[in-house]
């Protein structure tokens, strides 16, 4: 080995090499770096792939041709949505408050704070993504369900799921029938039933949080209130849809109701949510053993759920979809060998729901909120008639979850705190009405001519419906979601490594 003078170079004469001498960068860096510049590159070719014709014509004006990798395109609109909603999350994080809470605000900033902000996304769009990370998580959390302690509380799994719900809706029902004189009882129960949904796209990422930090786990808790929350769902959706057939008519015949309440619940409940969540499940069971290569399997159940999600919705059964989702994860890993662990596809779908999931469904849930929308006269009427309704799901939930004999009493609270936010359902039926009367008068539907006192009532009855699930979005998901975290980590037993050898 022989140096030369040169301090910038050492030159090795066994091979002949001359090696720069360069201080080290720090791999962090390196990493943040090459992300950045993937990330740009990407964007640049799919900005170039995009490019439409016009763009190559001489004097073509902006106004007339819209990229979509530019402002108000849908390329620029959702990566705007993914960075901002993002970086949002991120410093509520080191706050201390759930980053979903950044999130919501993010979208509803950028929709209602910013001019031709989101422009580019249509409510369609909105909803499609909301539904695939809806669905990514509903995936998680059927994946983690303690299949053994929903066996044994299923009776009272039911009963939480059921009885707040109802007491809730009819509560609403009945106030909103002083505070709103205009609602009849079909209409007054139709807006109870929108209410009443508990938000999984809030409460199931703090719940799978929750077992992955083993809090509750030792009752069964997370599991309970997960299972029952998605049958709370269906329960909503379906009978928002018997009101419905009744909302437009006088009267609704006998076998139509029948009909009504055996396709939709019936149907829903045990032929689409666990006969055929249980089916998939044991099919992707089979197909898993078939690779070893995990983002195979990630893509095998990914893909899995959401021919499951979207294909119920284009059967009008949307509550049985989602359950659907939850049935096929919890099947699919207790169908599994031993040998086949599910963690290495568990941790690349976490990693995906952080960076990307939980951002779309929170930020664009925040951006469906549309503070145009939102009459000032009827937003105190609004929160009052959330308010009293949440007092009387709150009472049915500590009640419900007493019959559970070993839940103690910070236990029964959380359950409480847990069961009040909105978000899912009150913002997919919030527009369901309204959309229905401005179709049908532009349609020249039967009896909706534009201006008459009939559609005038229906518009006024629908737009009640909107302005109340929005203010009850506003008003219970963040607040929920801040309890939620902060009551969990004081009131449930976190479960010790010694109980869970004991178990195994």
């Amino acid at each position: 080995m022989v140096q030369t003078n040169s301090s910038a170079a050492i030159v090795d004469v066994e091979v002949g090499v001359e090696k720069p001498n360069v201080a080290k960068s720090s791999p962090v860096w390196h990493g943040v770096g090459f992300a950045t510049i993937s990330l740009m590159l990407v964007f640049g070719v799919v900005f170039v792939m995009t490019m439409p014709g016009c763009f190559q014509e001489a004097g073509s004006k902006a106004s007339d041709c819209q990229h979509p990798g530019l402002p108000g395109g849908v390329m620029f609109d959702v990566l705007e949505v993914l960075i901002v909603g993002y970086l949002a999350g991120e410093f509520v994080r080191r706050l201390g408050l759930p980053p979903l809470f950044g999130m919501l605000i993010a979208g509803y900033v950028l929709k209602n704070c910013i001019p031709g902000a989101l422009g580019g996304i249509s409510s369609t769009l909105n909803s499609t993504l909301r539904n695939v990370a809806l669905a990514t998580i509903m995936l998680r959390a059927g994946m983690g369900l303690n299949v053994k302690k929903l066996r044994e509380s299923a009776t009272i799994t039911l009963l939480i799921s059921a009885v707040p719900c109802f007491l809730e809706a009819l509560a609403v029902a009945g106030v909103a029938k002083f505070t709103f004189p205009t609602m009849n009882l079909v209409w007054a129960l139709m807006l109870g039933f929108v209410i009443a949904d508990v938000s999984p796209a809030v409460t199931t990422p703090i719940f799978l949080d929750f077992m992955a930090q083993r809090l509750g786990t030792n009752k069964g808790i997370p599991t309970v209130l997960l299972a029952a929350g998605s049958v709370n769902g269906v329960i909503c959706i379906v009978m928002y849809s018997v009101l419905w057939e009744f909302a437009w008519a006088s009267s609704v015949s006998g076998s139509k109701l029948a009909e009504i309440i055996g396709v939709k619940l019936v149907l829903q409940v045990i032929g689409i949510g666990v006969l055929l969540g249980m089916v998939a499940g044991r099919a992707a069971a089979i197909l898993w053993t078939w690779t070893d290569k995990v983002f195979a399997r990630f893509f095998l159940v990914f893909f899995i759920s959401m021919m499951l999600l979207f294909g119920c919705k284009r059967i009008d059964m949307d509550g049985g979809g989602t359950l659907a989702v939850i049935t096929f994860g919890a099947t699919l890993q207790n169908t599994l060998p031993d040998s086949f662990s599910t963690k290495p596809v568990a941790d690349l779908m976490a990693n995906f729901w952080a960076s990307c999931g939980s951002v779309f469904l929170f930020a664009l849930l925040g951006a469906s909120v549309d503070q145009s929308k939102l009459d000032p006269a009827i937003v105190g009427l609004a929160s009052a008639t959330v308010a009293l309704g949440l007092v009387a799901r709150s009472i049915a939930q500590y009640g419900t979850v007493s019959l559970m004999p070993d839940w103690n009493r910070q236990e029964k609270a959380f359950a409480v705190v847990a069961w009040c936010p909105k978000a899912t359902v009150q913002a997919a039926l919030a527009t369901v009405a309204l959309d229905y009367v401005k179709k049908s008068v532009s349609n020249h539907r039967h009896g909706f001519d534009e201006g008459s006192t009939f559609v005038k009532l229906m518009t006024e009855r629908s737009e009640i419906i909107l302005n109340t699930a929005v203010v009850s979005i506003m008003l219970t998901a963040p607040l929920f979601a801040v309890l939620m975290t902060w009551a969990g980590n004081r009131w449930l037993h976190r479960e010790d490594e010694d109980a869970l050898l004991e178990k195994a």
